[in-house]
Protein backbone atom coordinates (compact mmCIF):
# COMPACT_ATOMS: atom_id res chain seq x y z
CA UNK A 1 0.00 0.00 0.00
CA UNK A 2 2.83 2.40 0.94
CA UNK A 3 4.59 1.63 -2.33
CA UNK A 4 1.41 2.40 -4.31
CA UNK A 5 0.92 5.69 -2.46
CA UNK A 6 4.54 6.63 -3.10
CA UNK A 7 4.21 5.94 -6.84
CA UNK A 8 1.01 8.00 -6.98
CA UNK A 9 2.75 10.89 -5.25
CA UNK A 10 5.73 10.71 -7.59
CA UNK A 11 3.41 10.65 -10.62
CA UNK A 12 1.52 13.70 -9.33
CA UNK A 13 4.77 15.57 -8.73
CA UNK A 14 6.01 14.66 -12.21
CA UNK A 15 2.78 15.99 -13.73
CA UNK A 16 3.16 19.30 -11.89
CA UNK A 17 6.78 19.61 -13.04
CA UNK A 18 5.83 18.94 -16.67
CA UNK A 19 3.02 21.50 -16.62
CA UNK A 20 5.29 24.05 -14.99
CA UNK A 21 7.96 23.44 -17.65
CA UNK A 22 5.45 24.17 -20.39
CA UNK A 23 5.13 27.76 -19.16
CA UNK A 24 8.71 28.28 -17.97
CA UNK A 25 10.84 31.23 -19.03
CA UNK A 26 12.15 30.80 -22.58
CA UNK A 27 9.22 28.71 -23.87
CA UNK A 28 7.59 29.68 -27.18
CA UNK A 29 3.80 29.36 -27.48
CA UNK A 30 1.88 29.36 -30.80
CA UNK A 31 -1.90 29.65 -30.56
CA UNK A 32 -4.96 29.54 -32.80
CA UNK A 33 -8.29 30.82 -31.44
CA UNK A 34 -11.62 32.07 -32.73
CA UNK A 35 -12.05 35.75 -33.68
CA UNK A 36 -15.41 37.36 -32.83
CA UNK A 37 -15.07 41.11 -33.39
CA UNK A 38 -18.46 42.25 -31.97
CA UNK A 39 -18.95 44.80 -34.74
CA UNK A 40 -22.30 45.47 -36.37
CA UNK A 41 -21.58 47.16 -39.70
CA UNK A 42 -18.06 47.76 -40.99
CA UNK A 43 -16.97 47.81 -44.58
CA UNK A 44 -20.50 47.28 -45.87
CA UNK A 45 -21.50 43.91 -44.37
CA UNK A 46 -22.84 42.84 -41.03
CA UNK A 47 -19.52 41.51 -39.86
CA UNK A 48 -20.44 40.09 -36.47
CA UNK A 49 -19.64 36.39 -36.03
CA UNK A 50 -21.07 33.69 -33.86
CA UNK A 51 -19.32 32.63 -30.67
CA UNK A 52 -16.91 30.31 -32.47
CA UNK A 53 -15.95 32.81 -35.17
CA UNK A 54 -17.24 30.53 -37.94
CA UNK A 55 -20.75 30.49 -39.38
CA UNK A 56 -22.72 29.52 -42.49
CA UNK A 57 -26.28 30.85 -42.88
CA UNK A 58 -29.06 31.08 -45.46
CA UNK A 59 -31.66 33.86 -45.33
CA UNK A 60 -34.93 34.48 -47.17
CA UNK A 61 -37.89 36.85 -46.83
CA UNK A 62 -41.67 36.87 -47.17
CA UNK A 63 -44.04 39.68 -48.15
CA UNK A 64 -47.75 39.26 -47.32
CA UNK A 65 -47.16 35.55 -46.88
CA UNK A 66 -45.46 35.18 -50.30
CA UNK A 67 -41.90 33.94 -50.18
CA UNK A 68 -39.29 35.77 -52.24
CA UNK A 69 -37.38 33.82 -54.89
CA UNK A 70 -34.14 35.50 -53.77
CA UNK A 71 -32.11 33.81 -51.07
CA UNK A 72 -28.80 34.87 -49.56
CA UNK A 73 -26.03 32.55 -48.42
CA UNK A 74 -23.50 33.99 -45.97
CA UNK A 75 -20.24 32.44 -44.82
CA UNK A 76 -18.08 33.87 -42.05
CA UNK A 77 -14.65 32.72 -40.91
CA UNK A 78 -12.84 34.55 -38.10
CA UNK A 79 -9.50 33.31 -36.73
CA UNK A 80 -6.94 34.71 -34.31
CA UNK A 81 -3.33 33.49 -34.35
CA UNK A 82 -0.69 34.35 -31.77
CA UNK A 83 3.02 33.91 -31.13
CA UNK A 84 4.26 34.31 -27.53
CA UNK A 85 7.54 34.12 -25.63
CA UNK A 86 7.63 33.47 -21.88
CA UNK A 87 9.66 36.35 -20.43
CA UNK A 88 9.40 34.85 -16.92
CA UNK A 89 7.77 31.70 -15.56
CA UNK A 90 4.02 31.66 -16.39
CA UNK A 91 4.03 35.11 -18.07
CA UNK A 92 4.24 35.42 -21.85
CA UNK A 93 4.30 38.41 -24.18
CA UNK A 94 3.63 38.31 -27.89
CA UNK A 95 1.66 39.42 -30.89
CA UNK A 96 -1.82 38.44 -32.08
CA UNK A 97 -3.01 38.46 -35.70
CA UNK A 98 -6.75 38.59 -36.37
CA UNK A 99 -8.40 37.77 -39.70
CA UNK A 100 -12.05 37.67 -40.72
CA UNK A 101 -13.65 37.01 -44.10
CA UNK A 102 -17.38 37.24 -44.74
CA UNK A 103 -19.18 36.66 -48.03
CA UNK A 104 -22.83 37.11 -48.93
CA UNK A 105 -24.10 35.75 -52.26
CA UNK A 106 -27.52 35.71 -53.94
CA UNK A 107 -28.91 32.70 -55.70
CA UNK A 108 -29.85 32.91 -59.37
CA UNK A 109 -28.21 33.08 -62.80
CA UNK A 110 -26.43 36.44 -62.30
CA UNK A 111 -25.99 36.72 -58.52
CA UNK A 112 -24.56 39.71 -56.67
CA UNK A 113 -21.75 38.97 -54.25
CA UNK A 114 -20.70 41.12 -51.31
CA UNK A 115 -17.62 40.49 -49.17
CA UNK A 116 -15.64 42.09 -46.36
CA UNK A 117 -12.18 41.32 -45.00
CA UNK A 118 -10.75 42.27 -41.60
CA UNK A 119 -7.06 42.23 -40.77
CA UNK A 120 -5.75 43.32 -37.37
CA UNK A 121 -2.55 42.94 -35.35
CA UNK A 122 -1.32 44.01 -31.92
CA UNK A 123 0.43 43.14 -28.63
CA UNK A 124 -0.85 40.64 -26.07
CA UNK A 125 0.07 39.42 -22.57
CA UNK A 126 -0.95 36.08 -21.04
CA UNK A 127 -0.46 34.78 -17.49
CA UNK A 128 -0.94 31.17 -16.32
CA UNK A 129 -1.91 29.99 -12.83
CA UNK A 130 -1.58 26.27 -11.94
CA UNK A 131 -5.00 24.78 -11.14
CA UNK A 132 -4.11 21.17 -10.32
CA UNK A 133 -3.95 18.08 -12.50
CA UNK A 134 -3.49 18.85 -16.19
CA UNK A 135 -5.05 22.30 -16.04
CA UNK A 136 -4.05 25.93 -15.69
CA UNK A 137 -6.08 29.10 -15.43
CA UNK A 138 -5.06 31.79 -17.92
CA UNK A 139 -5.61 35.54 -17.90
CA UNK A 140 -4.94 37.50 -21.10
CA UNK A 141 -5.17 41.08 -22.28
CA UNK A 142 -4.21 43.04 -25.35
CA UNK A 143 -5.08 45.37 -28.20
CA UNK A 144 -5.11 45.17 -31.98
CA UNK A 145 -5.38 47.64 -34.85
CA UNK A 146 -6.14 47.30 -38.53
CA UNK A 147 -8.69 47.88 -41.25
CA UNK A 148 -11.71 46.39 -43.02
CA UNK A 149 -12.09 46.45 -46.80
CA UNK A 150 -15.20 45.51 -48.73
CA UNK A 151 -16.03 44.46 -52.27
CA UNK A 152 -19.29 44.42 -54.25
CA UNK A 153 -18.98 41.96 -57.12
CA UNK A 154 -15.60 42.98 -58.59
CA UNK A 155 -15.64 46.59 -57.38
CA UNK A 156 -13.56 47.26 -54.25
CA UNK A 157 -14.23 50.08 -51.78
CA UNK A 158 -11.51 52.75 -52.03
CA UNK A 159 -11.89 53.85 -48.37
CA UNK A 160 -11.14 51.03 -45.88
CA UNK A 161 -12.69 51.24 -42.42
CA UNK A 162 -10.20 51.76 -39.57
CA UNK A 163 -10.49 49.23 -36.76
CA UNK A 164 -9.23 49.03 -33.18
CA UNK A 165 -9.93 46.50 -30.45
CA UNK A 166 -9.12 46.41 -26.72
CA UNK A 167 -9.97 43.64 -24.31
CA UNK A 168 -9.07 40.65 -22.24
CA UNK A 169 -10.10 37.10 -21.45
CA UNK A 170 -9.87 34.49 -18.72
CA UNK A 171 -10.35 30.77 -18.86
CA UNK A 172 -8.98 27.28 -18.48
CA UNK A 173 -6.10 25.66 -20.39
CA UNK A 174 -6.42 21.85 -20.45
CA UNK A 175 -3.27 19.89 -21.31
CA UNK A 176 -4.03 16.52 -22.97
CA UNK A 177 -0.27 16.05 -23.49
CA UNK A 178 3.00 17.77 -22.68
CA UNK A 179 3.02 20.25 -25.57
CA UNK A 180 -0.60 21.21 -26.37
CA UNK A 181 -3.37 22.93 -24.44
CA UNK A 182 -7.06 23.20 -25.28
CA UNK A 183 -8.21 26.68 -24.26
CA UNK A 184 -11.75 27.54 -23.13
CA UNK A 185 -12.65 30.94 -21.74
CA UNK A 186 -14.71 34.12 -21.83
CA UNK A 187 -13.51 37.48 -23.09
CA UNK A 188 -14.66 41.08 -22.92
CA UNK A 189 -13.80 43.46 -25.73
CA UNK A 190 -14.36 46.99 -26.97
CA UNK A 191 -14.39 47.27 -30.77
CA UNK A 192 -14.15 50.66 -32.50
CA UNK A 193 -14.71 51.43 -36.18
CA UNK A 194 -13.92 54.74 -37.88
CA UNK A 195 -15.16 55.80 -41.33
CA UNK A 196 -14.89 58.97 -43.37
CA UNK A 197 -17.07 59.73 -46.40
CA UNK A 198 -18.27 62.60 -48.54
CA UNK A 199 -21.84 63.77 -47.91
CA UNK A 200 -23.08 66.61 -50.16
CA UNK A 201 -19.59 68.00 -50.46
CA UNK A 202 -18.72 67.77 -46.78
CA UNK A 203 -16.43 65.16 -45.25
CA UNK A 204 -18.16 63.23 -42.47
CA UNK A 205 -16.22 61.35 -39.79
CA UNK A 206 -18.18 58.50 -38.21
CA UNK A 207 -17.12 56.47 -35.16
CA UNK A 208 -18.93 53.43 -33.78
CA UNK A 209 -18.09 51.69 -30.50
CA UNK A 210 -19.32 48.18 -29.66
CA UNK A 211 -18.56 46.16 -26.54
CA UNK A 212 -19.56 42.83 -25.09
CA UNK A 213 -18.66 39.31 -23.98
CA UNK A 214 -17.34 36.67 -26.36
CA UNK A 215 -16.44 32.99 -26.12
CA UNK A 216 -12.70 32.27 -26.35
CA UNK A 217 -12.01 28.84 -27.88
CA UNK A 218 -8.81 27.43 -29.37
CA UNK A 219 -5.56 25.61 -28.73
CA UNK A 220 -1.91 26.45 -28.01
CA UNK A 221 1.30 24.58 -28.86
CA UNK A 222 4.26 24.96 -26.45
CA UNK A 223 7.82 24.63 -27.74
CA UNK A 224 10.53 24.29 -25.11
Amino acid sequence: MKKTNLLSLLFALATVVVLQAQTDKGTIALGLHNFSPLVGDAGGLLASTNALGIGFTTSKSETNGEESDTKYKTSTIGLSGSAHFFVINNLSAGINLNFLNQKEKENGDDPDEYSVNFFMAGPELRYYIPAGGKMKVFIAGGASFGSASSKFNDEEDDDPTKLSRFGGSAGLAIFPNNHVSIDLGLGYGVFITKDSYDFLGDMVEQKNTNSGITLDVGFTVFLN
